[in-house]
């Protein structure tokens, strides 16, 4: 169908590390959040942030090295071909949606995403192995749904994710079959202001978000009826 997205998506899990046939091991959630929450702790206590930024993909350049780390992981890794173009096509809605790891001046990560109507589909998510298990592709996640928000979009989907399914279920995705979708809170001032908590919470997209701390900010209470 003219329009329609090409079927993509791979993860490489901040969860757990590929076994012997390409599938991921998980580690048990309270396990991932306990060590990913005391890293953070004591790094804060020594002063320090993560080394690991993640931030807003800023070219079409950056976004053509997101593309190749992401179709590294995939046997044979995917040239760029269709695939690439379409998310060059869609170069303004990629921008926005799609954010990348960065140790130094290295993308290591990230995830590509864009917007088809009011639907934000997650392509893809790459997380080096030296920094699964931080919580960073569940950040990448967090941050394509913020800007999903922000916006009029309604609903997140990914497209088959097999491997990675036990990782999206936990962040609220559902669906039969290898497909997951999410949907977003309605449209109104509830949205709003909970978009704006989390962007204070969150910092500055742009310059870079420490990519294992937890996100602590104030959910917006409903208004009650005068």
């Amino acid at each position: 169908m003219k329009g329609s997205p090409t079927s993509w998506t791979k993860t490489t899990l901040a969860t757990g590390r590929p076994d012997n046939h390409g599938a991921a091991s998980h580690r048990p959630e309270r396990r991932v959040a306990s060590v990913a929450a005391s890293r953070w702790r004591r790094s804060r206590r020594m002063g320090m942030l993560l080394a690991v930024l993640i931030r807003r993909v800023r070219s079409i350049e950056e976004l053509g090295v997101l593309f190749d780390v992401v179709a590294a992981q995939f046997e044979p890794p995917l040239p760029r071909d269709r695939r690439f173009d379409e998310v060059v096509d869609r170069w303004e809605s990629a921008q926005r949606m799609s954010f990348c790891i960065v140790e130094g001046d290295a993308i290591v990560g990230g995830v590509l995403a864009m917007a088809f109507d009011q639907v934000v589909t997650i392509r893809a998510i790459a997380v080096p192995e030296s920094d699964r298990g931080l919580g960073v592709g569940r950040r990448l996640v967090e941050l394509v749904e913020l800007e999903a928000m922000d916006g009029p979009c309604l609903m997140l989907a990914l497209g088959s994710v097999d491997d990675a399914r036990g990782f999206y279920d936990k962040l609220g995705f559902r669906g039969r079959h290898s497909g997951r979708s999410k949907d977003l809170p309605p449209l109104g001032r509830l949205r709003d202001r909970r978009v704006a908590s989390l962007r204070a919470a969150l910092g500055d997209l742009d310059s870079g978000v420490a990519a294992g701390a937890p996100i602590e900010h104030t959910e917006p209470r409903a208004e009650s009826s005068p």
